[in-house]
């Protein structure tokens, strides 16, 4: 990474600094959001924007530039790291405060991350292990920064060979500490949890949409962790995973441990339908 992007302008980062007395280091006060670039594009950038405004005002978080001011600063941004593969990051803190408590005016990181492209990743692959996790996130409709209860955990996760963590409570599925859930059931049929306890992901938005156009069942409903593995396929769904199988679930093997046809199909969908939306 060449550069970042502080409050609009992009710097150098070796000459990038943040404040000391900034809410979101000393309070963890910040919302973000992310979304992935391909060929040099993103794919439903404004559907990321639109979510990124509603994090913001629900952590009563100022943004000040328009969606166009924004789009054009993330452009400059790719353009000074030369990114073709990877992605965007947009973090918005409370900015500097002299108290340590009080936000006074927000400001405005953003990345450009570059990733190696992986070939799999359009059919679903290559497959990998959830651990489950008793744990509900006090915002789920907001994307903040604050993921202890997933660093914390994170040394045993590696552990397992755990690529994800799925947050259960009171016995039933939310989501994934980095993406949204499905299963498929035996009868071919699609679930995944609604947002009322789960992200709206950007991805799972349009995976759902994807699927329903060729004709699949999509259900919003509450699974019990036990839908996990009596599931025909179970895969996850985020802007870094896109659309990726889960072959394991802690010591249960979810078919036969490799990625669904199901679980193909869709990611070749959902694939189809980001190339048709790739554009600033």
């Amino acid at each position: 990474m060449l550069a970042i992007g502080i409050d609009g302008v992009v710097t150098p980062i070796a000459e990038a600094r943040i404040d000391p007395l900034d809410l979101g280091l000393q309070r963890g006060y910040a919302v973000f959001d992310y979304f992935g670039i391909q060929a040099g594009l993103p794919s439903f950038l404004q559907d990321y924007l639109r979510r990124f405004r509603q994090s913001a005002r629900r952590l009563g978080l100022g943004l000040a530039p328009t969606d166009a001011e924004l789009i054009a600063h993330l452009q400059e941004l790719v353009q000074a790291n030369a990114l073709a593969h990877g992605g965007c990051k947009l973090i918005l803190t409370g900015g500097p405060s002299e108290d340590g408590y009080t936000p006074v005016q927000s400001r405005l990181y953003t990345y450009a991350f570059a990733k190696t492209p992986n070939p799999e990743a359009a059919v679903g692959g290559p497959p990998i292990r959830v651990n489950l996790l008793e744990y509900a996130r006090d915002w789920p409709d907001v994307k903040t920064t604050n993921y202890v209860a997933v660093l914390a955990r994170q040394r045993q996760q590696l552990a397992t060979g755990a690529a994800e963590l799925v947050y259960h409570h009171g016995g039933y599925v939310s989501e994934a500490s980095r993406s949204n859930v499905f299963v498929v059931t035996p009868r071919g049929e699609l679930w995944t949890t609604p947002t009322e306890t789960a992200l709206r992901g950007i991805t799972r938005q349009h995976v759902m949409a994807a699927a329903r156009k060729a004709g699949i069942t999509v259900l919003e409903r509450s699974m019990a962790v036990s839908v996990l593995t009596e599931a025909a396929e179970v895969f996850v769904t985020g802007s870094g995973r896109l659309v990726t199988g889960v072959g394991q679930v802690e010591a249960q093997v979810i078919g036969d441990g490799g990625v669904g046809p199901v679980t193909r199909r869709v990611a070749g969908l959902f694939r189809e339908r980001a190339l048709s939306c790739a554009g600033w």
